[in-house]
């Protein structure tokens, strides 16, 4: 079963980083100018603002209210209903590229390789931080990542469970100390790796097995998008997987996904378009 393209909708002039269902009914769509547009269910603008100074890197939509990521290094929390700026979160020095929340806790991980961390409800008070963290995610099995071990960008050590409290990293998680560029948690699969290798794998973290992943690329780890009748869609550097059939995508850079109400999917690309596909 293949995808076919239905629509596809313009919102940037460029790099649409990113798609989420918003509050209600929207879709919030981030640019790589510093803009969060708010789509209706049929890809029609509502409105349009200035998120940060920069690329809005990361958004996450938590009991009605919008968080975002910038590449001005702060965080911040937006009304849902009126999309007005509640709390600005600051400290990093370079732009945030993940975030999430652990118990009472916000994470976030910066460029610098460094990860810190805020109560949620004190924007302004100053962020703990943790130095050296070279890859960092939260799974199931809580937060998971790497050190950063030296000035090279490939000087990243073995895998191992983090410890927020602490800022330590615990005991290594593989015995051939495997270490990863990126690691993230996919719904249906358990985690997935992105190893120093350029292989992409699925792992145990029970067992502590590593499984590969039918991934094409060596530039960078594939993307999802969770089927709401199960499965999922895999994507990345030019290239759409869908039930074991691989296609061409419209764009080189897709960089998210999600699946629209009425079931199509829809990607955000590099040429700051949403394209819109169906099952057929």
């Amino acid at each position: 079963m293949s995808l076919i393209q239905s629509d596809v909708v313009r919102v940037f002039d460029k790099w649409a980083l990113g798609i989420h269902h918003g509050p209600g009914d929207s879709l919030l769509v981030t640019g790589m100018n510093g803009e969060v547009v708010e789509l209706d269910p049929e890809l029609r603008e509502r409105r349009r603002w200035q998120a940060h100074e920069g690329s809005v890197n990361a958004l996450r939509v938590v009991d009605g209210q919008v968080w975002t990521a910038g590449g001005d290094g702060a965080i911040r929390q937006w009304d849902g209903a009126t999309l007005e700026p509640l709390k600005t979160f600051r400290g990093p020095k370079k732009p945030v590229t993940s975030f999430f929340f652990s118990g009472c806790d916000l994470v976030a991980q910066s460029y610098e390789r460094a990860v810190y961390i805020w109560l949620s409800d004190a924007p302004d008070t100053e962020p703990r931080k943790i130095a050296k963290v070279a890859t960092l995610a939260l799974t199931h099995q809580g937060p998971l990542g790497c050190p950063k071990t030296g000035s090279k960008a490939g000087d990243i050590g073995p895998l191992a469970p983090l410890d927020l409290a602490s800022g330590r990293f615990g005991g290594l998680i593989f015995d051939d100390s495997f270490a990863a560029w990126s690691v993230q948690d996919v719904a249906g699969r358990g985690v997935v790796a992105f190893g120093l290798d350029l292989q992409a794998v699925t792992l145990d973290l029970e067992a502590g097995t590593r499984t590969p992943l039918g991934w094409h690329s060596k530039s960078g780890p594939p993307s999802f998008v969770a089927l709401s009748g199960g499965g999922d869609i895999m994507f990345g550097d030019g290239q759409i997987y869908h039930q074991g059939n691989r296609q061409a995508a419209p764009v080189k850079g897709l960089y998210c996904a999600i699946q629209l109400l009425d079931g199509r999917i829809a990607f955000a690309g590099a040429d700051g378009q949403i394209w819109v596909f169906e099952a057929a």
